[in-house]
């Protein structure tokens, strides 16, 4: 079974250390990510939790001084309205924004990662990836505000959209895209921005690339004796 799309939420903090959003989950086998743009680039996210839960560092994109994107994944995250909760090192303006996904293999989280970082209309990272696999992307963009707008890629289906708190900034976006061997998650902006991006490669409970099967051997006699076995 392909790993499937769950549930999305966002939210933003102002000038602040601890910022948090509900994100309702449900289904089986779920993973959950989440995302972190700061406009300061000097505050560390120390830590995110989902559910009280607390979420595994993942990567860092950042442009000095300028954005800084975090991505954090959750392995079986508690189901129903969970408080997912972002703790940085020093105050900033924030936002966040969250997946969840069902289908997923509950180890070896995520299989592949890919980000970086420029300034242009064009954001983009390739992942590896595979069938029935689920890349979850993010953007960040300093001033993707009313005078930048943003678009993902023809593959990609947005998933939240997250405005900063002051002159929408920073803005946070999350999309998904279908796993293929070599999978490009891109956006355009109508003007040349920073950014920073991560693509996150989900792979499926089933595991990709894994084969089952199962063998039946009946055996063949003569006179009592076996000569041999015919597999089906």
């Amino acid at each position: 079974m392909p790993v499937a799309f769950d549930a999305a939420a966002s939210g933003n903090g102002n000038d602040v250390t601890t910022f948090s959003w509900s994100h309702t989950s449900t289904g089986a086998n779920r993973v959950g990510v989440v995302g972190i743009a700061v406009r300061d680039d000097a505050a560390d996210v120390t830590g995110v939790t989902w559910g009280g839960a607390s979420m595994t560092f993942v990567r860092l994109d950042v442009i000095a001084a300028v954005v800084r994107l975090e991505t954090w994944i959750i392995v079986a995250p508690a189901t129903g309205a969970q408080t997912v909760e972002a703790t940085m090192s020093v105050a900033a303006d924030a936002a966040g924004g969250s997946m969840s996904f069902t289908g997923a293999a509950q180890a070896g989280q995520p299989t592949n990662n890919a980000g970086g970082t420029g300034v242009s209309t064009g954001p983009t990272a390739t992942v590896t990836s595979a069938v029935d696999r689920m890349v979850a992307g993010f953007v960040m963009g300093e001033r993707l505000n009313t005078d930048v707008q943003i678009a993902p890629g023809a593959d990609q289906t947005q998933r939240f959209s997250q405005s900063g708190p002051t002159a929408n900034r920073p803005r946070l976006e999350g999309t998904t895209e279908a796993g293929a061997a070599s999978v490009v998650t891109s956006w355009t902006f109508t003007n040349s921005d920073d950014w920073a991006v991560a693509a996150i490669d989900i792979d499926t409970a089933a595991g990709a690339g894994t084969e089952q099967f199962m063998v039946a051997a009946r055996e063949l006699t003569s006179g009592g004796g076996m000569i041999g076995r015919d597999y089906i």
